[in-house]
């Protein structure tokens, strides 16, 4: 009696599990596509059981913890606040959920705003059950739902709704007449007017212009600005909705290769012969810039190279349909030192170095001047881990160039603003 008023108990729970949290759409293969759940913030845990079916287990023996065995549970943190949207896969001609190759995904928002998605997780779990994590720093906030378009490797495509996980009061702010002028150290930064570029499918572009002034002296191009957008309720971005009444302009700015910089943050490596296709000079240097170690491991000319702890393994021309990037792989022999591999490809001359305590790429400007005068600044191509590559694109024909490494911390800049109004939507009456 008491053993059969203890499985319908654990039934009951059973019942109780997680229901999956948004709609569903099916492939014209079949593969039916589901919203599984939501999470927000910077620590996100999601199960198919419920809070209760959790509680449950904790106090039960172990013998009943394997006639009722857990659910799926995954406990992700992210480094800023996130909206986590999880989506499974279920076959049902097989019965089994599967691994979907997916392509791209977008949040669409009333407005027909498209917010564009940059990262995911690949499917984690068993045929059983597995889910995929779709990670959205900036979506809109005011709704109660999220329209998020799913694209899988092929062509097929499905919309499918989710619950929205935040939820006002919002703040309101107030903004400032442009042209807006922020004053430091003697420099003034203004900004003159926000571009917009509308697009018919929705994904629209969104540009700052400034000018720089230096005791009223116009120092525009020794500057550039990295800029992000945020509204009322708490998206950060490049691409906002312009619907939204408000948005602060968010800008550091960075010197560039125009501009002039104290000995003691430069360093500078005196004529470096340019090397052939497919290889490299070695350097193997350390250098203090600005009380930030910089390890400089090679230059490198157009070619493939293979690494092992620095130490050159491999090297070969540049071909027609290689692809920039790179790559590592880290192991150890009988528990003894680490040894790294590294495989670096690039079409261009690049800079390959480490810095441990790189903020990001932009804090480190990577100049090269040849022997006319000509100043190339490169740019950043990828990193692993630690380790940086900075390419210089269109720096051909030069027998030898004197490399510069400058550490730079950025000033930071603020401005409210009404963003760019969006056209006016023609009607059928306007058409006539």
């Amino acid at each position: 009696m008491a053993g059969g008023l203890i499985l319908g108990v654990l039934a009951c729970l059973w019942m109780l599990r997680s229901p999956g949290a948004g709609s569903s759409a099916v492939l014209p293969s079949g593969v039916r596509i589901k919203v599984e759940g939501v999470t927000f913030g910077t620590r996100h845990v999601f199960s198919t059981d419920s809070k209760l079916k959790r509680a449950v287990r904790s106090v039960l023996s172990a013998r009943l913890k394997n006639w009722w065995p857990a659910g799926y549970t995954s406990d992700v943190q992210t480094s800023e606040t996130n909206a986590l949207v999880y989506l499974s896969a279920f076959d049902p001609a097989k019965s089994v959920y599967i691994r979907p190759n997916w392509d791209h995904f977008q949040v669409l928002d009333q407005h027909g705003c498209v917010w564009p998605v940059r990262a995911w997780s690949g499917p984690q779990g068993t045929p059983a059950f597995c889910v995929s994590a779709i990670y959205l720093p900036s979506f809109p906030r005011r709704s109660a739902t999220l329209k998020l378009r799913v694209f899988v490797t092929g062509g097929d495509a499905v919309e499918m709704v989710a619950p929205n996980p935040v939820k006002g009061p919002f703040p309101k702010w107030t903004p400032e007449p442009l042209p807006a002028t922020r004053t430091t150290n003697n420099i003034s930064f203004e900004l003159r007017e926000l571009e917009a570029h509308w697009a018919s499918d929705g994904q629209n572009g969104f540009n700052a212009m400034y000018r720089v002034l230096k005791d009223g002296t116009d120092v525009t191009p020794q500057w550039r600005a990295v800029t992000e957008f945020r509204d009322e309720t708490g998206n950060v971005s490049e691409r906002l909705c312009p619907y939204e009444p408000v948005w602060k302009v968010e800008a550091k700015f960075f010197k560039t290769a125009r501009a002039t910089f104290p000995p003691e943050k430069v360093w500078r490596i005196p004529g470096i012969r340019m090397p052939e296709n497919g290889r490299a000079v070695i350097f193997d240097q350390t250098h203090q810039v600005d009380n930030h170690t910089v390890h400089l491991a090679a230059f490198l000319a157009p070619g493939s190279f293979k690494f092992s702890n620095n130490v050159v393994l491999a090297m070969s021309p540049w071909q027609s349909g290689m692809t920039t990037g790179s790559s590592s792989s880290t192991r150890s022999i009988n528990n003894g030192p680490s040894i790294t591999t590294m495989q670096v490809d690039s079409k261009d001359p690049a800079v390959l170095l480490s810095m441990s305590n790189l903020r990001s790429p932009e804090h480190l400007l990577v100049l090269c001047r040849d022997q006319s005068g000509r100043v190339g600044q490169a740019e950043f191509r990828s990193n692993v881990g630690d380790q940086y590559l900075f390419a210089f694109p269109n720096w051909r024909n030069v027998s030898s160039l004197d490399l510069e490494l400058i550490f730079q911390e950025p000033i930071p800049v603020e401005f409210t603003v009404a963003p760019p109004k969006p056209p006016q939507r023609r009607t059928a009456s306007d058409q006539k």
